[in-house]
């Protein structure tokens, strides 16, 4: 299992990653896919310390629940966290075409929206983390 250190790595390269894609408008489902991944990473990370086997979901809400109740005081947007669960599955499984259904693919504008949110909640918890 990886340690919390590990796992803020990981997430911060796949934070990297969407930085790198996200002006290549073919590319951006794997732009939100790789943001959807840092937070799921970083959340991971809060709870490697304080659970004796991190829940093997990808729900970022679900693991920000479990994050608040172990270790995490930061205050984070929920209705957030359910659209990186939205278009995980969307991503990850285009059949699913839930959250973007109407336009099959995430757009460049879209990637660029969920970047800037990625980017927002991973430092806040890495912030958050490098305090203890």
């Amino acid at each position: 299992m990886l340690d919390e250190l590990q796992f803020r790595a990981y997430a911060l390269k796949d934070l990297l990653g969407a930085e790198a894609l996200v002006d290549r408008e073919d590319l951006a489902n794997l732009v939100v896919f790789h943001c959807q991944q840092a937070v799921e990473k970083m959340l991971k990370a809060v709870l490697e310390k304080q659970l004796a086997s991190i829940p093997k979901i990808h729900s970022c809400r679900k693991l920000y629940l479990l994050a608040k109740e172990h270790r995490l005081s930061l205050a984070l947007d929920e209705a957030e966290l359910e659209r990186f669960d939205e278009v995980f599955l969307d991503v990850k499984y285009p059949s699913s075409l839930g959250a973007l259904a109407d336009e099959g693919f995430p757009s460049k504008k879209i990637a660029q929206r969920f970047l800037a949110s990625a980017q927002l909640i991973v430092h806040q918890i890495d912030d958050e983390l490098s305090k203890t």
